[in-house]
């Protein structure tokens, strides 16, 4: 492949060379306001992942004599040994919350473990939330170079370690959630558990007819990469990112044309709601499946715009294709405030009598707000 092409994608999507780890060390992990046990993670390409199992609080008060005898500083050579793991796997009530985060840096960087804190925030002694994060391969200490399949093995490595083997946790006790560019991780590892791959040499769910995520969330999600890259501002201070090519199509095609990862948010998610199944998505079954997706953008995203968390939204609804499935159920706008709420449900009645049910929101808020619509939990 040509080093253009890598190049391109590396240094616009990923910005993986922005490391802070050069001078931060990821596991010293009071630092970032909370107890964490850090783990590696061994894909089968060989990368070596690093990451974080954050535990509630209330969890680390109660237990707090053993986890204090038992405080990490780095991964332990045996997880299954730690007091985080026994608190998971002897608690069948707990909930466990993926988070896939955006580019550059470090999961520890900038607003991450705020975000974190407000997910654990969520956690109760009858239901325990834990959070897992990573940094994928390229990102932080891990191993390697990000491509968009490597990503993506990466993400669905993370959800077989939780949900196959020693931790063995249903999907129905997890919720995803991305962020930017985890939104995209998102969407794919979703597609990956629903559908599989045809591609015999990606990696494929863990667990056979695995079921559905509890939920699905994607805050500041894009449509995919060409669309994205051609409206994708570094913190508004700079015009969009190929405007100045407006006036060169030929070379504006060009460039695009070397961009190698696609990142199709959006038409992953249509054949997750069954806007754009194909034959070999009905064999799959998921038609039979609960979708539980949300769709959040801030109107005042200076970098990702609104409208592209819009466009997800349309996509994988069918909003603009006649005959697609669903109905929209809710709608809620105020004049002057550009807060807008919509949800969509299909209902797919079954032969035994019940009910499949996938439902999308989408809610635009006026500032911020990314982590409010984790009420799946």
């Amino acid at each position: 492949m040509p080093r253009s092409r890598i190049a391109l994608t590396g240094s616009v999507l990923y910005a993986n060379k922005i490391n802070p780890t050069v001078w931060q060390d990821v596991n010293q992990v009071e630092q970032f306001g909370f107890l964490i046990q850090p783990f590696h993670l061994i894909t089968p390409d060989n990368e070596t992942l690093y990451g974080w199992h954050l535990m509630p609080l209330h969890l680390c008060l109660e237990h707090e004599q053993e986890l204090v005898e038992n405080t990490p500083h780095g991964p332990a050579d045996d997880y299954t040994t730690t007091p985080a793991y026994k608190l998971l796997t002897n608690d069948p009530n707990a909930r466990v919350v993926v988070s896939f985060h955006g580019n550059a840096a470090h999961l520890g960087s900038a607003q991450r473990p705020h975000n974190y804190n407000t997910m654990l925030g969520l956690s109760t002694p009858s239901n325990p939330v834990h959070v897992f994060a990573i940094d994928y391969r390229g990102f932080g200490v891990s191993t390697g170079s990000p491509t968009e399949e490597g990503v993506i093995t990466d993400g669905v490595s993370l959800l077989n370690f939780i949900t196959a083997g020693p931790l063995n946790v249903s999907p129905s006790r997890i919720v995803l959630v991305g962020q930017s560019l985890g939104t995209a991780v998102t969407a794919a590892v979703a597609e990956r558990f629903a559908f599989g791959s045809t591609d015999p040499a990606a990696l494929q769910p863990a667990i056979k007819n695995p079921e559905p995520f509890a939920g699905v969330v994607l805050l500041a999600s894009f449509s995919s990469l060409v669309n994205v890259i051609q409206s994708y501002s570094l913190k508004g201070f700079t015009p969009p990112m190929l405007s100045p090519l407006m006036g060169y199509p030929r070379f504006q095609k060009w460039l695009i044309s070397h961009i190698v990862d696609h990142w199709d948010t959006a038409g992953r998610l249509a054949r997750l709601t069954g806007v754009a199944m194909t034959g070999s998505d009905v064999q799959a079954k998921y038609p039979d499946q609960n979708l539980d997706l949300t769709i959040v953008h801030a109107f005042d995203d200076v970098e990702i715009p609104w409208y592209e968390g819009r466009t997800v939204w349309k996509t994988a609804t069918g909003e603009d294709v006649a005959g697609a499935p669903g109905e929209l159920t809710y709608y809620k706008a105020e004049n002057g405030n550009p807060s807008q709420i919509k949800v969509w449900k299909n209902e797919i009645s079954q032969e035994d009598g019940s009910t499949v049910v996938k439902t999308v929101r989408w809610e635009r808020v006026r500032y911020g707000g990314m982590l409010r619509p984790l009420n799946m939990l």
